[in-house]
């Protein structure tokens, strides 16, 4: 499921932060490594009317990520645990076929994360 998708399914005043998933090319290796860096924390809907087009399209991974505190300066765990905010793990589409050579485990692992975010969403909606 699609950051888009998602975030028109929450809560318009819920807020939320994303730690964006980057492939890097490995030195020592053929492979590539993920490297990461977070976002402000903004509303579900600002997120949306500003058409963030890079983090919209964005593919998630884990809807219930802690933030890297260290790595964005603040620590919203307390609103997070509370429920008052969210932590998304996220990564741009051709930055997972980087890391994700075949098409079919790619889709296969989307697959169950959208299963588990469909999940989540039946509960808070009821």
């Amino acid at each position: 499921m699609n950051v888009k998708d998602y975030l028109q399914k929450l809560y318009p005043y819920k807020r939320v932060t994303f730690i964006i998933t980057k492939a890097v090319k490995d030195d020592h290796s053929p492979f590539y490594h993920a490297e990461y860096k977070t976002t402000p924390l903004q509303t579900s809907i600002d997120w949306l009317k500003h058409n963030n087009e890079p983090i919209l399209e964005s593919i998630i991974l884990n809807d219930k990520q802690p933030p890297i505190t260290w790595l964005s300066g603040v620590d919203w765990n307390v609103d997070i645990k509370n429920g008052f905010a969210m932590c998304i793990l996220i990564v741009n589409p051709s930055d997972f076929a980087l890391m994700y050579k075949s098409d079919e485990q790619r889709k296969h692992i989307e697959k169950f994360i959208e299963r588990k975010l469909d999940q989540f969403i039946e509960v808070a909606e009821g």
